[in-house]
């Protein structure tokens, strides 16, 4: 029991060390998109507005989920804050940064339990240890869209995938119980999947690209019994009625011709490109990129996983029929990335063993020839 503890432990303390440490001091320069987030929620706390100005470029969760986890510490402290004062600046910042890097640790864990169930113990240890002690990952402590969106992403994806496997708890004296109470629970866990889902469009709009894999999870196997129209619209009503809110918001101000504007602006920008920013991805870590890759090749071409194929593909293919990209947009996939890289790291190894047990002169030098590596 306690080797399985170590599993999880090892990564949650690496990514708390490494999203953690010296919050004030990293990044040293701040990154613009930043201000405007931590802007947005400040506005959320004080003047009870979801949106700021008349620019509608995102859906307000962010600075609504924000404000609602940090609600109870800005308010205890701010009879102490003071206009234009930098210790007020610098005390609001390390509020945000400790909150980002939080939200860091359980992506960790997400992860984590994705690989864990879908594949193994070993694909998810590796795949964990990734996530949390790459260079590129170190975006996830920005406040940006990204880095909020991810977890809800993870836990729809954990849901499904919970669902997918048939990981799903039975309850009940007698099979016929048993099998009423595992319906009702795959039911529930689909709710929740499409909720967390419905969750992810409202941070940023581009996340419809993993209907398909969300979908594709819930919906491809028998791991659900009743496998109807019903179960179908409860999940897709939160995944529609959630983000709507936005363009409700709008129409209830009368700013729906805003909206459209806003829309039209954010999908018709060029001043970065997708290679020219995956090209700032492959500056910052090209070891992890290199590794993702290969594991994205590994998983689709040899293991025809379709995971990888929905998580990947769809999302890579809208950042590149869009236009305008910035490095840290491609936040979404780098889960997708950790656990391609630890299936093809966990099967290269097996196949090392398979060889190694069969040739035994080969098991003999094998130890030797690791050292010298």
């Amino acid at each position: 029991m306690y080797s399985s503890y170590f599993f999880i432990i090892i990564p949650l303390l690496l990514t708390a060390y490494i999203h953690m440490w010296n919050p004030l001091g990293f990044p040293v320069s701040p990154p613009y998109d930043e201000s405007i987030y931590i802007r947005r929620t400040i506005e959320v706390l004080f003047n009870y507005s979801p949106q700021e100005g008349l620019l509608y470029d995102h859906p307000f969760f962010l600075q609504i989920f924000l404000a609602a986890i940090l609600w109870p510490v800005l308010n205890s402290i701010s009879s102490n804050l003071v206009a234009g004062d930098v210790h007020s600046i610098e005390l609001i910042y390390l509020i945000f940064k400790v909150a980002m890097g939080i939200l860091s640790v359980i992506g960790t864990l997400l992860v984590y339990e994705i690989a864990k169930r879908y594949y193994n113990r070993n694909v998810a240890f590796i795949a964990s240890i990734i996530f949390a002690v790459m260079p590129i990952t170190l975006t996830l402590r920005n406040v940006f869209l990204e880095p909020v969106q991810l977890p809800f992403l993870l836990i729809s994806i954990l849901f499904a995938v919970c669902v997918k496997k048939g990981l799903v708890k039975e309850n009940g004296s007698n099979n016929k119980n048993k099998n009423k109470n595992r319906n009702r629970n795959t039911l529930i866990l689909t709710l929740l999947s499409g909720i967390f889902l419905g969750l992810t469009l409202f941070t940023k709009i581009s996340a419809f690209t993993f209907i398909p894999l969300v979908g594709y999870l819930l919906f491809s196997n028998r791991a659900m019994e009743n496998r109807d129209f019903k179960s179908i619209a409860l999940w897709l009503m939160p995944i529609v009625l959630i983000p709507s809110l936005w363009p409700a918001y709008a129409l209830y101000e009368g700013q729906l011709d805003l909206w459209f504007k806003g829309i039209f602006f954010q999908t018709h920008r060029t001043a970065q490109s997708f290679f020219s920013s995956l090209n700032v991805d492959f500056n910052r870590d090209p070891v992890f990129l290199m590794i993702g890759i290969a594991g994205v090749v590994f998983s689709v071409v040899i293991k025809r996983d379709v995971l990888i194929l929905l998580w990947v593909v769809p999302f890579l293919l809208y950042l590149y029929l869009i236009g305008f990209v910035s490095h840290w947009h491609f936040i979404p996939i780098f889960p997708a990335f950790c656990i391609a890289g630890a299936n093809m790291i966990a099967g290269l190894s097996d196949m090392i063993v398979k060889i190694a047990k069969r040739n035994g002169k080969f098991q003999k030098i094998l130890p030797y020839v690791i050292i010298h590596q």
